[in-house]
């Protein structure tokens, strides 16, 4: 008898342990949870364009669409001890917590060491070759074998991202298993919550291991672009397995159309990954609809200059809520006497436009966002009913809801515009410093790096431009050489661009220019008509190009100014060209007497004179 009744126990005890297990489940909770890194103005390294933009929106996308409870750390919140901390409490959480889904996001700068075969992430305070103080991707993989959850997705959209792929999700993947694990899988067509049964820690990257493109038309990377679309436009489940997941096909196809890179697919190899699959689930609002709205009401009101938020909610299977105003969260309280009535009272500032973010969590697995825009608290009678449903405004207000919103992301893009031009201008400084020290100790290669980082951050000067130019022309780059000539006369004051146009008359001569040589040369005596030089220049481009009158009139200027040999010995050359017999003879003579060591050149042609004078004569 004492065997029947055991037997009968352990029968009772075995059916009815499923739905305990189920029922316990459900009252825990399974939730989601996402860790957003994103730096963009880096302490010592050229800052980006792009990353605290796309996680800002990530968040966003995850917390409204998906049921995300998010943490964010952008710029110089993204330490390396404080992404440390972040995934330390992940994986203390996993182990308290029911975490059903997470994903770890990160968007900066990436590189990769080719000796040690290594990948890194840079956190805000990174300087240049200071390896050990980055943020090495297996020390990332360590966090994410620790994570205990059922199904996890690392992004990583930086440069050489791709070194955390260790193994990539080829089409067929899912086909090579044994035995055991085939009839552990679900069948073809079953539903993404049974495919998605194994538990998966996936790695989702913007490029391979090269550099990936930071902005592109949408204000966003090209991976971050495709990734957000994809997110906003699904509304019922998105599945990534290998390569064949239409999501993945969707990303990749469109970042391989539009920038030199390549996404990729890869398991977590070592974290615990059993070839389960992640699955983007939306969550509709009407799943959340309160079944009595009229006993759901917020009211603003205002007591001795404060002004309050208060109101209840109340909801059948309602566990706990909890409401954000700016970064500041209040707990609501449970009504005495009521088990799933809550009570919340939030001080609101007057002169502060902010959402309010209203999270209410179920028994289940059902977590709910939604967010109110509070942008003005006069009149103070505005009620939001069926909160959970959605916040009715009337048309007014919401007009001025809009205007001040996007006057507020207007100011706050001209704020991140100015920050990143101070960041820039400080960066080319730092370059433009060291290019002087480099070119004072004639170490033109390294010099010439730091001109061009330092004109790239819009960084410019004068003896910028002229020291590169005398670089390019000990390497013989006459062409670059001219270019920066012209850009040292915008930069310089009026006294000081005779001598940049002689230097840059004489660049064009040697690029055989003459027209502009000549007039580099006219510019540089109009600023000073005593630059000898030009005159003598000018008259030499002249009578290169057979326009002795012109060349005459220069030569003739510069002679004024100071007699010399070289130049008598040119003039003559064009009184002979124009058969000017006599007036050449005069000027080979005079060039004879200030220099006699010209004999060798001036003699011969004096003799020519003499014999065209006697046929002339004859």
């Amino acid at each position: 008898m004492r065997t029947t009744r055991a037997s009968l126990f352990a029968k009772i005890a075995v059916c009815l342990l499923p739905l305990l297990l189920c029922l316990f489940g459900r009252a825990h909770g399974q939730e989601q949870v996402a860790l957003l890194i994103g730096i963009a103005n880096y302490q010592h390294l050229p800052p980006l364009t792009t990353p605290v933009h796309d996680t800002q929106t990530l968040a966003q996308t995850l917390q409204e669409r998906y049921g995300y409870i998010v943490s964010l750390l952008c710029d110089q919140e993204a330490t390396r001890g404080n992404i440390f901390a972040a995934l330390l409490a992940l994986c203390r959480d996993s182990q308290t917590r029911r975490l059903h889904s997470v994903i770890i996001y990160y968007a900066g700068h990436g590189m990769e060491m080719p000796t040690l075969d290594a990948g890194y992430w840079l956190p805000y305070e990174a300087k240049p070759g200071q390896v050990a103080d980055y943020v090495a991707h297996d020390e990332v993989k360590k966090f994410v074998r620790a994570i205990q959850c059922r199904q996890l997705l690392l992004i990583s959209d930086s440069c050489f991202s791709g070194k955390l792929v260790t193994r990539y999700l080829a089409a067929g993947e899912y086909e090579k298993h044994s035995v055991a694990q085939q009839v552990a899988m679900p069948a073809a067509g079953s539903s993404a919550q049974a495919t998605s049964s194994l538990p998966s820690k996936l790695v989702l990257t913007s490029g391979g291991n090269e550099p990936v493109a930071d902005r592109d038309a949408h204000s966003h990377s090209v991976f971050a672009t495709k990734l957000l679309d994809v997110l906003h436009r699904n509304s019922n489940e998105l599945t990534l397995c290998d390569d064949r997941s239409a999501m993945f096909q969707d990303i990749s196809s469109y970042v391989a159309a539009n920038a030199s890179q390549k996404p990729q697919l890869g398991i977590l190899f070592g974290t615990g990954s059993d070839r389960g699959r992640f699955v983007f689930r939306y969550a509709p609002p009407a799943v959340l609809e309160i079944p009595q709205p009229e006993g759901n009401t917020l009211v603003l009101k205002q007591e001795d200059k404060e002004v309050y938020l208060e109101g209840s909610v109340y909801t059948v299977g309602l566990r706990k809520v909890s409401v954000w105003y700016g970064e500041r969260e209040y707990r609501a309280h449970k009504k005495s006497g009521s088990k799933d009535r809550f009570t919340i009272t939030v001080p609101l500032e007057p002169d502060r436009a902010e959402r309010l973010r209203i999270i209410c969590h179920y028994v289940g697995d059902i977590t709910s966002q939604r967010v109110i825009e509070i942008f003005r608290l006069a009149p103070l009678a505005i009620k939001v009913t069926s909160m959970v449903a959605g916040a009715i405004l009337n048309e007014q207000h919401h007009i001025a809801s809009q205007e001040l919103a996007a006057k507020r992301e207007q100011e706050l893009a001209a704020k991140r515009e100015q920050k990143l031009a101070a960041k820039r201008r400080q960066y080319g400084d730092k370059c433009l410093n060291i290019a002087e020290e480099w070119y004072r100790a004639a170490r033109y290669r390294e010099a010439l790096l730091h001109y061009a980082e330092a004109d790239a951050a819009g960084v410019r000067s004068r003896e910028m431009y002229l020291h590169r130019a005398e670089i390019y022309i000990g390497q013989a780059d006459y062409a670059r050489a001219a270019g920066d000539y012209g850009s040292a006369l915008a930069l310089c004051e009026p006294a000081e661009k005779s001598g940049i146009y002689l230097r840059l008359g004489s660049v064009y001569e040697k690029l055989r220019r003459y027209e502009e040589a000549i007039a580099a040369y006219r510019a540089a005596h109009l600023h000073n008509s005593d630059i000898r030089e030009a005159y003598v220049q000018e008259g030499t481009m002249q009578f290169i190009l057979g326009n002795l009158s012109a060349a005459l009139t220069a030569l003739n200027h510069a002679l004024t100014l100071r007699e010399d040999a070289a130049t008598y010995h040119l003039r003559g050359q064009v009184y002979q060209r124009e058969r000017q017999w006599s007036m050449a003879r005069k000027d080979y003579e005079a060039a004879l007497r200030i220099k006699p060591d010209m004999q060798a050149v001036i003699v011969p042609r004096l003799k020519e004179i003499a014999k065209a004078i006697g046929k002339q004569q004859k």
